[in-house]
């Protein structure tokens, strides 16, 4: 498993070489190469934290400290808050006004953090729950920056558990091509159901055209931009 997420990472740091951007995951060491300065042979990309991840560890650690816990879940709580309040928000308007109300929650929450790792046990779930906070803090605390950025990648985490379901009926794809096939079948998918496309309706499109399409617009057969292809052919 640690080899196929290996293999994984290391294609993801190929595809986005050169990228300029945010790319939002978990605090795993194997993604260490995405982020950072680029001529040190990272991409480039700025790395997004996830606060779902974040909350995971405290809400472990309830069994052992649930009084810190509690407490920083509250934290965690009023930042979901927050972004709830200014979803509806134009995009230039939600950006300031989620910085502006969140700022001072995570100040208190750092605040918080510091004082409360000086006295933990060094081994407990309540320690490892502050440290991964603390070192994950620049990414965790990115969100503030841009409207389009969010709190967690639950997002991208819905749309692979149908592979986590199925994969023990599956088992095995085969080969480490068929694996790669699978992957892209899957995004492809889970891009139809992010902009509303019947996968069907798209598939039975796409795939007799693909063959005579431009390779160097391919993009142009993406669900989100075939459907706005759709879109316009519908309104001519």
């Amino acid at each position: 498993m640690q080899c196929l997420r290996q293999g994984a990472v290391h294609r993801s740091f190929t595809f986005l070489q050169g990228y300029r951007g945010y790319v939002q995951a978990d605090a795993a060491n194997l993604y260490a190469r995405l982020f950072g300065d680029a001529s040190e042979g990272a991409s480039g990309a700025k790395e997004v934290g996830c606060w779902a991840h974040a909350r995971r560890y405290f809400v472990e650690a309830q069994l052992s400290d649930s009084a810190r816990a509690l407490v920083a879940l509250g934290f965690v709580k009023e930042l979901y808050k927050i972004d709830h309040t200014v979803s509806s928000m134009p995009e230039h308007v939600r950006t300031d006004e989620r910085a502006r109300l969140a700022g001072p929650v995570l100040d208190a929450f750092k605040t918080w953090l510091d004082a409360q790792a000086l006295v933990v046990l060094p081994k407990a779930p309540i320690a490892e729950a502050i440290g991964y906070v603390r070192n994950q803090w620049s990414a965790l605390t990115r969100f503030i920056d841009d409207a389009r950025l969010k709190l967690d990648n639950n997002t991208a985490e819905r749309a692979l558990r149908r592979v986590a379901i199925g994969r023990k009926n599956w088992l095995l794809a085969g080969t480490d091509k068929a694996a790669e096939r699978s992957c892209v079948i899957y995004s492809l998918l889970a891009s139809c159901r992010m902009h509303n496309v019947t996968p069907f309706d798209y598939l039975r499109d796409v795939l007799p055209r693909i063959s005579s399409h431009p390779a160097a617009d391919v993009l142009a057969l993406a669900p989100k931009h075939w459907k706005q292809r759709a879109q316009n052919l519908d309104a001519s």
